[in-house]
């Protein structure tokens, strides 16, 4: 849960890299919050309280928003990690409105069309639909497993790395013994005070 929290106090920060564990932890809390409100809300409509469900739905609903930025901007911070930049994650959104697009502007062409090939062209966007929806899957996965690059890449330093510490540099007093004056003065400097 800590993740979650985490990710929601960045959640205007599209700078740097996100680990898979911070992604991912993020997604999965996100993903069972929503799955439980959204439970209980049709549930909640099927035994006939509406103003329950509404009220969940609404939750569901706010719950989705307050967390609108931070899911852009882990997923950004994660392709940082990957090499890539945050503008990809569009890419599933662009497949989907062009598949949308296209399959109004099929749907309008196939009322001219012949019953037999009508069928033939709706069932090819349905393929289409189908293997985006496989490709957006693999790509989440792909977030989701892919190890982030070692070292520091243009995003940032690595957040797997441990910090880089400062060695403080070492006394050359400690390391070689001196006489003391008092010593040298006296006749003491025979071989039994110089360390070799």
């Amino acid at each position: 849960m800590n993740w979650f929290w985490i990710v929601l106090k960045k959640s205007f920060d599209f700078k740097g890299r996100a680990r898979r564990r911070e992604y991912g932890w993020f997604n999965l809390i996100y993903f069972i919050i929503s799955f439980i409100l959204s439970f209980f809300a049709g549930a909640s409509a099927s035994l006939g309280l509406l103003e329950l469900a509404t009220g969940l739905e609404l939750v569901d609903n706010l719950f989705g928003l307050v967390t609108f930025f931070a899911m852009i901007s882990v997923t950004t911070r994660r392709l940082h990690d990957l090499g890539y930049s945050g503008w990809w994650q569009l890419l599933p959104i662009v497949v989907i409105i062009g598949t949308v697009i296209t399959a109004g502007i099929s749907a309008m062409g196939m009322q001219s069309m012949p019953d037999d090939f009508s069928f033939l062209v709706s069932g090819g966007i349905g393929i289409i639909f189908i293997a985006e929806i496989i490709a957006i899957f693999g790509f989440y996965l792909w977030l989701f497993f892919k190890d982030g690059q070692r070292f520091s890449n243009k995003y940032g330093v690595d957040p797997k790395s441990p910090e880089e510490v400062e060695v403080p540099a070492v006394a050359e007093t400690a390391a070689t013994p001196q006489l003391e004056t008092n010593d040298v003065w006296k006749g003491k400097s025979d071989n039994n005070n110089i360390v070799q």
